[in-house]
């Protein structure tokens, strides 16, 4: 996992609108990645703020606002707050008293039920004296989605060869379909959606409990990051820049992002080690089930 990145979101540099300027780098981007890559530089030399010029390209979240929070936490915690209080004025949970609602000079107390939001929002900065394309994560969020490519391999490979293939096998609610003789019974597709309609089933009525579980633990060790770096299909450089926990996010500046995230940099092999674990407890629990 430490030597490059699953997800190879380094694409995200290359998001594309409808207007001619965005156009054209898209047509760049197809000919030629290096010039568009070059012109992103140029352009981050403008655009960027505080100390690595950095800018937030996530498309979820308001843009190029990330360097005006005093810290990682805050900047999380105002999105958190602003996504509550839209379930709270659309009715579809019930929320009292409304959410407080944040700027970018407040420093906010981490409210009840908070879960970080750092799934690999898309950040532009200058590291080490080049453009990288980054993805900013919470070890929660990089772990779960590492093992969650991790079971799904593990499910690929193991259905359905390990198993008695019959009538059992078919996929939801495809028993009394026509289109169903008994050859097909025994093709390995349908078996292997059938099992993945169930895994999947599963980790919907599993995943908040061990999503809140993971947090709790992760909140209760010492601040620390990760920076791992790679590069995408294009041979461009893309980091994947990891808080460990809420204590971590608190202690990194957007404004001095680089120099704060490599003052508690630890070795990510860590993230690896816990995703195996939590994917071997997942495998773990769909083994006990009898599949």
């Amino acid at each position: 996992m430490s030597g490059s990145s699953s997800w190879d979101k380094g694409h995200h540099a290359h998001r594309w609108g409808d207007n001619a300027e965005e156009g054209r780098q898209r047509q760049m981007y197809l000919e030629d990645p290096y010039a568009l890559y070059l012109l992103h530089a140029e352009l981050q030399l403008e655009r960027g703020e505080g100390k690595d010029l950095i800018t937030l390209q996530e498309p979820r979240r308001k843009a190029n606002t990330l360097a005006r929070w005093p810290d990682l936490l805050s900047f999380d915690i105002a999105y958190w707050s602003d996504q509550q209080s839209q379930i709270f004025q659309l009715g579809r949970e019930t929320c009292s008293p409304p959410i407080q609602q944040y700027t970018p000079g407040s420093k906010p107390i981490t409210p009840d039920g908070y879960i970080n939001e750092l799934r690999g929002e898309w950040i532009r900065l200058f590291y080490n004296g080049r453009l990288v394309y980054g993805n900013l994560y919470s070890a929660l969020h990089y772990i779960i989605n590492w093992a969650q490519v991790a079971v799904e391999t593990w499910l690929n490979r193991r259905f359905p060869f390990q198993l008695q293939r019959d009538s059992q096998l078919l996929p939801h609610n495809a028993a009394g379909h026509q289109a169903y003789h008994k050859e097909n019974f025994y093709n390995d597709q349908l078996v292997k959606t059938y099992f993945a309609n169930h895994y999947h089933d599963w980790l919907s009525e599993h995943l908040f409990d061990l999503t809140i579980e993971l947090n709790q633990y992760l909140d209760q060790q010492t601040p620390a990051t990760y920076v791992i770096e790679y590069k995408n299909a294009k041979g461009l450089p893309c980091i994947d820049f990891v808080c460990k926990n809420q204590h971590a996010m608190r202690l990194v500046r957007p404004a001095h992002f680089v120099e704060d995230m490599q003052n508690m940099i630890c070795d990510s092999r860590y993230l690896e080690h816990k995703a195996q674990e939590l994917a071997a407890r997942i495998e773990n629990e769909i083994r006990a089930l009898g599949w």
